[in-house]
């Protein structure tokens, strides 16, 4: 994570469903709740700056350390989104589940030295890399005819599934493919 990153920065704020295990005096202000405690097993949405900062406090009793929260796993690590990247990726609504996708994959995986997610997200991407390539390659060729076997609506539609970083990627395919076509334009 780059500290000025707004990326960055606003993934961090997406928020993560965690649980209490203890109870916790004065912390009531996280559920609009000033100077009361946080109570045990209150599930609570906290960003995942502070969700993964709490995750790793240990709490020292008798019979040994336990953390102070738990962190409940996300609705994009659900089986059943597993199974739609696994099966096809490109029909994901990424940025409907959450607008950093990618970048909560790979803290999540971090955190939990997960190879297993970090292997899905990057199997993801190729899938979806390939969609997003081949699209930016049309919109950036001004010349191209749209041709019939081209269906942009469909195009266009999976372009409303993008997150962040694939967004970025398609601006980015798409100013290279432009690039290439002036040089190509320029040598003849």
């Amino acid at each position: 994570m780059s500290y000025y990153d707004l990326d960055d920065i606003m993934a961090d704020g997406v928020k993560v469903p965690t649980k209490f295990n203890y109870t916790v005096p004065g912390l009531g202000y996280l559920e609009n709740n000033p100077n009361k405690p946080l109570n045990k097993n209150n599930k609570l949405d906290l960003p995942l700056w502070l969700a993964k900062e709490l995750a790793v406090l240990e709490i020292n009793e008798n019979d040994g350390n336990a953390h102070l929260l738990e962190l409940i796993t996300p609705e994009i690590f659900h089986q059943r989104i597993t199974n739609i990247i696994k099966s096809d990726s490109t029909s994901l609504d990424a940025y409907s589940l959450c607008p950093y996708f990618y970048t909560i994959y790979e803290q999540w995986a971090y955190f939990y030295s997960s190879k297993k997610l970090s292997e899905l997200a990057v199997e993801m991407l190729r899938a979806r890399g390939v969609k997003i390539n081949n699209f930016a390659s049309f919109k950036s060729n001004s010349l191209s005819n749209k041709t019939s076997y081209f269906n942009e609506t469909s195009n266009t539609e999976f372009m409303q599934t993008l997150e962040e970083f694939e967004k970025k990627l398609f601006v980015l395919s798409q100013e290279s493919y432009k690039h290439m076509n002036s040089y190509l334009q320029s040598k003849d």
